[in-house]
């Protein structure tokens, strides 16, 4: 047998051709094989044209799917670097204020002596708020950077109530309010979660209930963001008493909640104040958000629900806010019963 021959023909037609010779007794004989390549080779093309076509088309939906995918990818970056830059400027800002007071107050002490008492007060109050603020800061990197220690463990929650109840009752009956604690009447199973993280949280809910949920003006800003104090000494419990209702209305009273269902404990801080529309509870955990009417007050920077946040966050705990039945604002926070 020949090898395969191609042979052209006149209507532009090809065929593959061999040539198999036979020996007989009477001589030889051949056998020609001819195949008809000519469709084939169309068939060939066109199929060529098709895979050509489909990896085009391919390499196209890849490249809208990639650039769609890296453009949504590079989404939460981009908002990341805008909350810095706004979080370093916003920092930057509320550092400037107390660095300004006590540079003028330095400056003054020479030339008013008799006023130096005074101004090396200031000076004093100023360097703590700015401390303050330093401290907030920090605990929020710290919470960014995921480095926050955190040690969780069973302990006894209604312990905790009780000690912040006897810990705030003075804040509370200085500003003509009360504090009251409502426990069911069956004991709470232990929690497990950061004992010190989850005082942290209540403690800021409480400061920020103490400071704008005893407001009965409605009109009056309630933003809730306050600076989280660590300590509650003499000089946080201020003997001067706000424009609050008296203690026996609804508007006066903070409840501190706490009750048991399945395998969560729910807390939660109530008060009946102002409240919040809709717009300032999307807002409430942002960080140094103050709605308009509380930014002249000096002792709030807007990091204390934030902070509250990132705690709760850290422990993988739901930090919630929600109406007050009758009006105000219901903090609550949602703490396992055992170990996830």
């Amino acid at each position: 047998m020949s090898p395969l021959l191609h042979i052209k023909g006149e209507q532009n037609d090809s065929y593959l051709a061999s040539v198999l010779i036979a020996r007989q007794e009477n001589g030889y004989k051949k056998l020609i094989l001819l195949f008809d390549e000519t469709g084939t080779r169309t068939g060939l093309l066109i199929a060529g044209l098709l895979y050509l076509l489909i990896d085009a088309a391919g390499i196209l939906l890849l490249f809208l799917i990639g650039r769609r995918f890296v453009r949504h990818a590079l989404i939460p970056a981009e908002e990341s670097f805008t909350r810095q830059q706004e979080f370093v400027a916003a920092a930057s800002h509320e550092l400037r204020s107390p660095l300004a007071v006590i540079r003028a107050s330095a400056f003054a002490i020479p030339g008013a002596p008799e006023h130096s008492g005074k101004l090396i007060r200031t000076i004093l109050k100023e360097c703590q708020r700015g401390s303050s603020l330093i401290k907030s800061l920090l605990l929020l990197a710290s919470a960014d950077s995921h480095t926050l220690s955190i040690q969780k463990t069973c302990f006894e929650i209604d312990e905790l109530l009780l000690n912040l109840l006897e810990l705030y009752e003075p804040l509370f009956h200085s500003r003509n309010g009360r504090l009251l604690l409502e426990l069911p009447e069956e004991p709470l199973p232990c929690v497990y979660a950061d004992p010190d993280l989850c005082r942290q949280i209540l403690t800021i809910l409480l400061d920020n209930a103490a400071a704008y949920g005893l407001r009965q003006d409605n009109a009056a800003a309630y933003d809730l963001q306050k600076d989280c104090s660590e300590e509650i000494g003499s000089g946080f419990v201020s003997p001067q008493t706000l424009n609050a209702p008296a203690a026996g209305t609804a508007a006066g009273k903070i409840v501190l909640k706490a009750s048991n269902i399945g395998n969560t404990i729910f807390l939660s801080v109530e008060d009946h104040g102002p409240g919040l529309n809709s717009g300032k509870k999307e807002r409430i955990f942002d960080r140094f958000y103050r709605a308009e009417g509380s930014r002249s007050d000096k002792e709030h920077f807007g990091l204390g629900l934030s902070i509250a946040s990132d705690l709760a966050k850290a422990q993988g705990i739901p930090l919630s806010v929600s109406d007050t039945e009758g009006g105000g604002c219901t903090f609550t926070l949602q703490i396992p019963t055992e170990q996830l």
